[in-house]
């Protein structure tokens, strides 16, 4: 007789979680009485633990991964490759099987493999730019955009200089590309020297104390600032279908070219 499943993570079909297809970005485009069963979709062979493989264990699944070179992530820092099509019935598959009481206690499964981002200015500022534009979902595959913990230094990264200046009221023509006063413009358009002055001073005022708070939240790691990310290469169904039933974290491969490439997570790797 097996054990019942541990549902108490379980996530509901129709709550609104993203999941990437260019039909549907979200859970809720799954039917609930669709009847598509795991071996519709795999072989049903039990993954082999071979020599340099070892088990990780979640709540009702366990993880068939390569011992030193396997990374425990929470499914709150995950998402799907860019050009990833789901399949949503087999993703209901994955996740039925592992609740399914006619499964052992602990199903096992692969572990899939996943790109890892440290994530930076660069990746800050490229989400906060297609959150803008309405291309975050199609581009990145998650619902809100990674941030510095501040809407102003958020809007500093991603936006284009006279758009920033608009947003303070600053006339962008006064500013030169790497935020210092443009005194030249200044002085043509103003005639009053302590309106000059204070010009100057609102722009480096401005732009210093950005600058500041994006160094100190950089430094102190605010927002998103070196999270952990990882994005599924390949095994999007296996990864979804566990989160599905309620496993809060899962075991991945990270996809490495060279050793280099694993420096960044090393403390990770279990």
């Amino acid at each position: 007789m097996y054990q019942d499943k541990d549902e108490s993570n379980l996530v509901s079909l129709y709550e609104s979680i993203y999941i990437e297809s260019p039909l549907s970005y979200e859970f809720d485009g799954i039917d609930d009485d669709d009847d598509s069963h795991f071996s519709d979709h795999y072989d049903g062979k039990k993954p082999e633990v071979n020599y340099g493989n070892e088990l990780y264990y979640g709540r009702n699944v366990e993880w068939v991964g390569e011992s030193g070179k396997t990374i425990k992530v929470s499914s709150e820092d995950i998402s799907s490759r860019e050009d990833n099509i789901t399949n949503n019935s087999k993703v209901k598959a994955v996740r039925d099987y592992i609740l399914s009481d006619d499964t052992e206690d602990l199903v096992r499964l692969d572990t899939p493999l996943a790109q890892f981002l440290i994530i930076d200015r660069d990746d800050i500022a490229d989400t906060q730019r297609a959150y803008a534009s309405d291309t975050l979902q199609q581009d990145y595959r998650i619902d809100s955009p990674f941030t510095t913990g501040d809407e102003e230094v958020d809007n500093f990264l991603y936006m284009e200089l006279d758009e920033f200046c608009e947003e303070f009221g600053i006339d962008s023509d006064y500013v030169n590309e790497d935020y210092t006063p443009n005194i030249e413009a200044i002085r043509e358009y103003i005639d009053d020297e302590e309106d000059i002055s204070s010009t100057i001073d609102e722009i480096n005022e401005t732009f210093q104390r950005v600058k500041d708070n994006l160094n100190e939240a950089e430094a102190d790691g605010d927002g998103d600032f070196g999270r952990t990310w990882a994005i599924i290469r390949d095994g999007n169904h296996r990864a979804w279908g566990a989160i599905l039933s309620g496993e809060s974290d899962i075991f991945v491969s990270p996809l490495a070219y060279h050793d280099d490439d694993l420096k960044s997570i090393r403390h990770m790797l279990i």
